[in-house]
């Protein structure tokens, strides 16, 4: 290997951007004020150091980030196409390793799923690059410039073949404790369609409770027609645990045999499956803080308890709130 080959190795394994932005700004230099250990990684501080032990010019070093930056533009010319054939035969010209060219500001599975590429090229990118996981993120420009995963950004557009191809090789639905769900909220990402899919597809019921509690106090500063598609996410996350598929299972083995059903035992079914989500106390006391009456309707509903304890609960929550609007 020689020394231009070298430098574009160890420029390779960092975000390419911010190490241009050092550059420019100070030069092929070590400066270790407390702005630069702010807004640079470590990593960039290493490249730098190795750049100086290999006497490399500003010049040189901006050739090797222009040559990495052109190539890459290359690449993804051909995987906006969704040519496989194209990519692979320009890979083997240029001696191209995929995987590379995959650093801290920039992923070529990200960039296809964002350019929504056909499943076909995502599952030649994975092949290539090798990927160890699919629980990982790097800055997207899709959507305000914010940190989003491969899955994340499949569940954005509803495309949800992707999204079935990165969980069967390993992607976390409850990636980083489930942030998935409460992003796709707050960025308006979150619809009827991928809701369903994520509580189809192993989304903990235990993460439920803190996207609940944000849905209850999105009701703060949202607008009417947003606060409309809360309830209706409330009453999908309700619907999904009480009619789950062992609830169906058990009504089609009931019309099968041709049991007899009594509205009674129907209302036995519906309570032990309702047992599947509680409706915890901090629900009530949050939508009663919010003064959200239509949120506990809902909770009233879906909670298998004695209406009377429920109400009053509530009665006692509306009492406290008073008392401490009293005391401020």
């Amino acid at each position: 290997m020689n020394m231009f080959d070298e430098i574009i190795n160890e420029i390779k394994a960092t975000d390419i951007t911010k190490l241009e932005n050092y550059i420019d700004k100070n030069g092929i230099t070590v400066e270790y004020g407390y702005l630069n250990f702010f807004l640079y990684p470590k990593k960039i501080i290493e490249i730098i150091e190795r750049l100086i032990s290999l006497e490399v010019s500003v010049e040189t070093a901006k050739k090797c980030i222009n040559i990495i930056k052109n190539k890459r533009y290359k690449l993804c010319e051909i995987i906006k196409k969704g040519n496989e054939i194209e990519l692979d035969n320009y890979m083997k010209e240029n001696g191209i390793i995929l995987k590379e060219f995959n650093t801290g500001d920039f992923d070529l599975l990200i960039y296809a799923i964002e350019n929504e590429v056909p499943l076909k090229m995502i599952q030649y990118i994975i092949n290539h690059c090798q990927y160890e996981n699919f629980n990982y993120s790097i800055y997207s420009s899709m959507i305000d410039n914010l940190s989003k995963s491969p899955l994340f950004l499949a569940i954005t557009t509803n495309n949800f073949k992707i999204a079935d191809l990165l969980l069967n090789n390993g992607a976390d639905i409850n990636y980083n404790e489930g942030i998935l769900l409460c992003q796709l909220f707050e960025y308006h990402l979150l619809n009827r369609k991928n809701l369903i899919y994520i509580l189809n597809n192993g989304f903990h019921k235990e993460l439920i409770n803190d996207f609940v509690l944000d849905l209850i106090a999105s009701s703060e500063y949202i607008e009417k027609d947003i606060y409309c598609n809360v309830i209706n996410f409330l009453e999908i996350i309700f619907k999904h645990y009480l009619y789950n598929n062992n609830f169906i299972l058990n009504i089609l083995y009931i019309y099968k045999n041709k049991k007899p059903l009594s509205s009674t035992n129907l209302e036995k079914i519906i309570t032990n499956e309702s047992n599947n989500i509680k409706v915890d106390d901090i629900w009530y006391r949050t939508a009663v803080f919010y003064a959200c009456d239509d949120i506990l309707e809902l909770f009233i509903k879906y909670d298998n308890r004695k209406k009377d304890i429920i109400l009053k609960s509530i009665e006692n929550y509306k009492k406290l709130g008073n008392i401490y609007n009293y005391e401020s």
